[in-house]
């Protein structure tokens, strides 16, 4: 059992170095057939720390500018890892998710190359969870929706920090709400 446990854990981190590989190449390749185009049109890439009272883990971004006029529209494609503890569960679990955000809001303050973003999100995620009872690839799925309140610092054109506070509702095999801070780090190419 150990063995297989050892087997699904080396299968999952070729994924997942596979997927930030996939992510790295196409950023660079988005990169370079932007370099012409407004500064503003730009994708990201970023890590995430992220907790709340159910689990704690962190993770990756790559996010996309839809619209930045007055307003600010970005999407962000996530992949996650958890660990955590539910008294429903009576044991721990981690899981591994991918998710969808939106990022909707607008600059609050600009002077001598430091910016301050004011913006909400709203994003859900869908993921693989174990158990000491339940294998990984085993049904059912966890189901995640969060809506945040952040605050995004951009250091300079290429990078910032962020931290994001909020809430939501997670399904994994009951219904359950929790508040949660994440804090991150993004690129911009």
């Amino acid at each position: 059992k150990i063995l297989k446990l050892n087997l699904r854990y080396l299968i999952m981190k070729r994924i997942f170095s596979l997927i930030c590989l996939i992510i790295l190449i196409t950023s660079s390749i988005f990169a370079q057939n932007n370099k012409n185009e407004e500064k503003t049109n730009r994708i990201s890439i970023g890590a995430i720390w992220y907790s709340d009272c159910i689990k704690t883990g962190g993770g990756a971004e790559l996010g996309f500018t839809i619209f930045d006029k007055s307003i600010l529209i970005r999407d962000y494609i996530t992949l996650n890892g958890y660990g955590g503890k539910i008294a429903q569960l009576t044991n721990n679990f981690g899981e591994v998710s991918i998710g969808n955000k939106i990022q909707i809001g607008s600059s609050a303050f600009e002077k001598d190359g430091l910016k301050i973003n004011l913006y909400g999100t709203l994003s859900g995620e869908i993921g693989f969870y174990s158990t000491r009872d339940k294998s990984f690839f085993n049904l059912p799925l966890t189901y995640d929706l969060k809506i945040c309140g952040g605050v995004e610092l951009l250091m300079n054109s290429y990078n910032s920090v962020y931290t994001e506070f909020g809430g939501g509702i997670q399904f994994i095999q009951s219904v359950l709400g929790f508040s949660n801070l994440s804090l991150g780090y993004r690129y911009y190419f």
